[in-house]
């Protein structure tokens, strides 16, 4: 079976979005302190402590990060990891559509629905819960506050890209039901999104051509033994790439 094989109902948005908040989250822990004006300034710390923590096998909340670009499988695969694993999943997509139910998906609404999804994420890390986040993130303004999230939190950042050809996004865009939530998006867009998508040399890329029990299994893998990314490297990958195409600023 391959990611296509699965309803493409499905695809379009993930079952499992807004399920529930983490199971392993709900152990008691002391509160850890937390640490007052960090930001991106304070990256190389934060970094050094996520991944003194993470070799130490210290119990704390993870960020995980499902990204890349339009119809390549990340909310299918996040809402899927949610369920197996009980992890509360934000999908910008969904938080937009239920705040802003009548939007376009312009950018003022679209930068709205991250906002959204970010405050959630702060709150749960604060609570010791582990997030899983999904939506495409080729802004890097968008994956600098995402980092700044996992700063605050002292939350070890774990980044799964989806990576898909041209040929199979274009195919999945084109079986997409009506109503999809992206209605900015187009066949050509789609392609553009998929050429140019900004990849990071850290975490994990996945490629979701393959047959899903092998995105399956290296998934498993990666969350159970990979470490966490440096924070301001998966921004700095984006801060290059100037071209985003889409609607214009404040449509």
């Amino acid at each position: 079976m391959t990611i296509d094989d699965v309803s493409v109902a499905e695809s379009g948005g993930s079952r499992s979005r807004f399920q529930g908040t983490a199971t392993r989250g709900a152990t008691r822990r002391e509160p850890r302190p937390t640490p007052v004006g960090c930001g991106l300034a304070r990256q190389r710390d934060a970094s050094a402590f996520c991944a003194r923590s993470w070799t130490a096998r210290v119990t704390m909340s993870r960020l995980i990060v499902f990204c890349g670009p339009p119809c390549s499988g990340k909310s299918l695969l996040a809402g899927e990891i949610a369920l197996r694993l009980g992890i509360t999943h934000l999908q910008m997509d969904e938080a937009r559509e239920r705040l802003l139910p009548a939007s376009r998906h312009g950018c003022q609404d679209i930068d709205t629905a991250y906002r959204a999804v970010r405050w959630m994420a702060s709150l749960l890390l604060g609570l010791h819960h582990d997030v899983i986040v999904d939506s495409t993130y080729g802004r890097w303004e968008q994956r600098r506050a995402l980092e700044e999230i996992a700063c605050e939190a002292r939350a070890p950042m774990l980044l799964i890209q989806c990576k898909v050809s041209e040929e199979i996004a274009c195919s999945r865009f084109a079986r997409r039901p009506v109503g999809h939530a992206a209605v900015d998006l187009t066949r050509e867009r789609v392609a553009l999104l998929v050429k140019g998508y900004p990849y990071c040399a850290e975490g994990l890329i996945l490629d979701t051509g393959t047959r899903l029990s092998e995105c399956a299994s290296e998934l498993a893998k990666y969350l159970a033994d990979g470490g966490p990314v440096r924070l301001g490297e998966w921004s700095k990958s984006a801060r290059e790439w100037r071209y985003w195409p889409g609607p214009k600023r404040g449509a």
